[in-house]
């Protein structure tokens, strides 16, 4: 044949068309089937090889995504604290905090991983965990030392006013 193949499935359904009419075995097709696939995979182009790179890179995202949220689970059946915290692995995501990279962080109920290394992630997890557990505690204080700083504002404010009134009068 003179024709060239334009892709790898064309030039496979062709060659075995040839093949089948020749009387060549199975084995035979399985064979060039299997040289093709491995040429193809050699000469694929970008776009189907970065396809398949983030389509497998997703399924082991979300694969370990899942990882990580039945490890933060078995922390919260331990420590008795069950189905209030969520882990988020955000792989790549850049926050900047006071001049530095957040490798993760904790918001309100939620643990945020931003390392991509996954070993570093599992550990910030457990140490997310940690950080949301000690919050929960402290928590109480937070409220009231809040309350107070509200209470003392207010009573400043108050006396500015009075001082700014009484001034306002003299002049």
């Amino acid at each position: 044949m003179s024709r060239k193949f334009v892709g790898s499935s064309s030039a496979l359904i062709q060659i075995l068309l040839i093949l089948r009419f020749s009387g060549f075995k199975a084995f035979i097709i399985f064979r060039v089937h299997y040289a093709l696939s491995a040429h193809a995979s050699k000469l694929g182009t970008k776009e189907a090889r970065s396809e398949e790179m983030a389509r497998t890179r997703m399924q082991g995202d979300y694969s370990f995504q899942r990882s990580l949220e039945d490890q933060i689970w078995l922390l919260q059946q331990r420590t008795g604290v069950a189905n209030q915290v969520k882990v988020k692995w955000l792989p790549g995501t850049i926050i900047i905090r006071n001049g530095r990279r957040l490798a993760e962080e904790v918001r309100g109920n939620t643990i945020l991983v931003y390392a991509e290394n996954r070993r570093e992630a599992e550990e910030l997890a457990r140490h997310g965990f940690v950080e949301w557990l000690l919050n929960q505690h402290t928590k109480p204080y937070r409220n009231l030392i809040n309350k107070l700083i509200t209470l003392f504002e207010d009573l400043q404010y108050e006396n500015k006013e009075r001082i700014v009134d009484m001034l306002t009068n003299l002049l």
